[in-house]
């Protein structure tokens, strides 16, 4: 592709991302939106009403550090200026964000027009996450893609320049939601042939940012950042290991969400331990195994995890679109599957489900869409309809440790080798 073309390729896309992005707004209800965006109004009144305050400290709305923080500041000071509704200038912000997903995977990942057209363009999860349900996942998404595109490139290159890309945007992801700190295993993979300065210089741009914004929220207000921040484990969903709590009393369910939490952090230590000793070790890595083991620690979260969000998705939904573009036809019918599963799924979620929107109940006011609502709104219907989408989750989860376990047993196989030689 010249690069004309490829410029006229990024146009069509960027054009037809931004028409049906517009066109679903439009067309929707306004108040069709997730409880988020309620929230994030919240937020924005605790900051710049009448009687400014710390919403870290009054509100429980905010369990990120505090990037998405200044967002909201500065979208709500526009919002007053220029009286815009907040919400138009948060769906504007993740659909910038999902532009930059769409340059990121054709400039550098490479990636077929076909591909970012069904994987982020006309993808209806994609739609409804930025224009529905209004958290910031892309901002994670767009960033833990742009981590693993450099160090991608730090694999092939081994310059010093392009590992120290890859910690400053893993750093900003940390800054945005903790989340990604599950990738740092990744980073040890080749990082023997850097100096010390060099990586001191990466520890810093990995640490720094989350260091210095949660120390600036800290000091503002501790008792609320313990609470909401470092404390917080995500909330239980009708889907997968967390989900089965809901079924049980109020007080059996939080001895089960502390036990599970606390269980799964074990593990989830352990597991990272064990795979920084292969990925250190080993002289080099496909860049098909290094995306399938992002992808899979971090669908690994809400999969085995303490708790679910929709949201969650475009963590990796820009990783899978990459790993599409790099694995074989067996990998890549699988994900077809997944794909067809997961959009089904949250078509139901937020046609019918009150805390996403119920898009169809705001939309219609029959008594079958109320009946439908009434149906997925409860515990039951609702983890059955999620266990197709959970059963996928689980499947790639243990694929990525399958392979992870072969890498491991052919190292000790080459161990024993050189030992019996």
């Amino acid at each position: 592709m010249t690069k004309n073309s490829l410029h006229r390729t990024f146009a069509k896309l960027i054009v037809a991302l931004i028409l049906v992005r517009i066109g679903f707004i439009v067309l929707k209800p306004f108040n069709a939106v997730s409880l988020d965006m309620i929230y994030w109004q919240e937020v924005v009144n605790q900051l710049i009403g009448p009687n400014p305050s710390n919403p870290y400290l009054t509100t429980t709305r905010l369990a990120y550090p505090p990037l998405w923080l200044e967002v909201l500041y500065f979208l709500g000071k526009i919002s007053i200026s220029i009286g815009i509704p907040l919400q138009y200038l948060i769906q504007s912000v993740l659909i910038l964000a999902e532009c930059g997903m769409v340059a990121t995977l054709l400039y550098l990942c490479h990636a077929r027009p076909r591909t970012i057209l069904v994987a982020i363009v006309l993808n209806p999860i994609a739609i409804l996450q930025s224009c529905q349900h209004l958290n910031f996942d892309q901002l994670v998404g767009l960033l833990v893609l742009l981590f693993m595109v450099f160090l991608l490139e730090f694999y092939d290159s081994k310059k010093p320049i392009d590992w120290l890309c890859a910690c400053f945007f893993l750093g900003v992801g940390m800054l945005t939601k903790t989340i990604p700190v599950v990738l740092l295993p990744l980073l040890v993979q080749g990082a023997r042939s850097l100096d010390r300065k060099t990586l001191l210089l990466g520890a810093a741009l990995l640490f720094s940012p989350v260091a210095v914004g949660m120390g600036v929220i800290l000091a503002l207000g501790e008792k609320g950042v313990l609470v909401n921040v470092i404390q917080y484990r995500s909330i239980p969903a009708p889907i997968g290991i967390s989900g089965l709590g809901m079924f049980l009393s109020q007080e059996s369910a939080n001895l089960f969400a502390r036990v599970h939490s606390n269980v799964f952090f074990l593990v989830l230590l352990a597991s990272l331990m064990a795979l920084t000793k292969p990925l250190r070790e080993l002289p080099t890595i496909s860049h098909e195994y290094a995306v399938l083991v992002a992808a899979g620690l971090l669908i690994a979260i809400p999969t085995l995890g303490p708790g679910y969000g929709t949201q969650y998705i475009y963590w990796y939904l820009p990783l899978l679109a990459f790993l599409y573009e790099l694995t074989t036809s067996s990998v890549r019918k699988f994900l077809m599957i997944c794909y067809a599963v997961a959009a089904l799924t949250y078509l139901v979620d937020y046609s019918f489900v009150t805390p996403y929107g119920a898009l169809l109940v705001k939309w219609s006011g029959s008594q079958s869409v109320h009946s439908l609502s009434a149906l997925f709104n409860r515990i039951g219907p609702s983890y059955m309809l999620h266990l197709p989408l959970y059963s996928c989750y689980a499947a790639f989860v243990g694929y990525a440790v399958i392979r992870t376990l072969r890498l491991a047993r052919s190292m000790l196989l080459k161990d024993g080798n050189r030992v019996s030689a």
